[in-house]
């Protein structure tokens, strides 16, 4: 129960005009008119969560948190018994997240690879109709840069090129 030791003696102090850099990941920039939008690392972090799990990117989850955190205060829930459901929720997230990382290291090499890894035109992508690139690195793999999906190639295999 982490949120359980802040208080107001290890919170941050802030005067007023003083600045707080949240840019320094760069998952945002600043547009035209002030306006943030994401970057191209900002959207493939996003993409790779809901590859893994779509409801971490979601509302849900938190307003579920509210509600329960508002019946523990109006007395009508328990609050060790909210706090454990909601620990034993996010531990169920993280170990489903950390076996499926694999699909956020391929997302991201796929996103970022140099020019000279980033495959050659091989097939159309179902939901697009784009061209995917296939990425010849292991594990070999097709990736749609407009979709940001990426499909696995079985293994140890010869892809032959055919002309149409």
């Amino acid at each position: 129960m982490p949120w359980l030791a802040v208080t107001e003696k290890n919170l941050p102090q802030f005067t007023k005009g003083d600045k707080i850099e949240v840019s320094e990941v760069d998952l945002h920039e600043v547009l035209a008119g002030r306006k943030l939008g994401p970057t191209t690392l900002g959207i493939t972090l996003i993409r790779g969560y809901q590859c893994i799990d779509p409801d971490l990117c979601l509302p849900d989850i938190h307003s579920f948190i509210e509600q329960q955190i508002t019946l523990v205060a109006k007395g009508q829930a328990d609050h060790f018994r909210v706090v454990q459901h909601v620990l034993q929720q996010f531990r169920q997230k993280y170990s489903c997240f950390v076996k499926q990382i694999e699909n956020m290291n391929a997302l991201f090499e796929a996103q970022f690879s140099p020019r000279s890894y980033s495959g050659r035109v091989l097939s159309k992508c179902g939901k697009c109709l784009r061209y995917m690139k296939h990425i010849s690195t292991q594990p070999s793999r097709l990736y749609c840069n407009t979709c940001e999906e990426v499909y696995f190639l079985p293994q140890k295999g010869s892809i032959k090129m055919e002309l149409r």
